[in-house]
């Protein structure tokens, strides 16, 4: 299992200690310390909460890395979290994120991003809106908010055909 070797590099690639980890993830020394010398795994809420403090996917946690295609992504701040666990599921990931169309455009270049994906609840469909009230991440247009309206896993799965 490549989880706790995965674990122990992202450790040492932060600079910390096995009990500024525990620390953070609210459990001992000795759980990272197995975790890491593979003799017990942790489960699976904190598996999620490992990749989430170092950044990573689950999928890079276990080993199971893929080259994630990079969007500059126009987003309220305040959901930017939940928009990045939908991105990663269909292989995206903000590799900036940006206030308005212009911010974003100049930082195209800079971060390598594919395109640029705002996202916006002021196109969502009833149905829409109560499907983002359980999952939390809104409705997403791909670049101007009158070329594509749809929900974001919609577009995003178009995205991933044309990328």
């Amino acid at each position: 299992m490549e989880l706790g070797k995965k674990t122990y590099e992202l450790r040492r690639e932060r600079g910390i200690t096995q009990e500024e980890l525990a620390g953070e993830l609210g459990v001992t020394a000795a759980a990272v310390s197995k975790w890491e010398k593979g003799a017990t795994l942790p489960d699976v809420l904190m598996v999620c909460a490992i990749a989430d403090f170092f950044g990573v996917t689950t999928d890079a946690l276990l080993g199971r890395e893929r080259e994630l295609k990079k969007l500059v992504v126009i987003a309220p701040e305040a959901d930017r979290k939940q928009i990045e666990k939908v991105l990663r599921n269909h292989g995206f990931c903000a590799a900036a994120w940006a206030a308005d169309f212009e911010a974003a455009k100049a930082c195209m270049g800079e971060c390598g991003a594919l395109c640029i994906l705002r996202v916006s609840a002021a196109f969502m469909t009833e149905q829409e809106k109560r499907q983002a009230e359980k999952s939390s991440y809104g409705d997403c247009v791909y670049d101007e908010p009158e070329d594509l309206p749809g929900n974001l896993d919609t577009i995003l799965a178009m995205m991933e055909k044309h990328f």
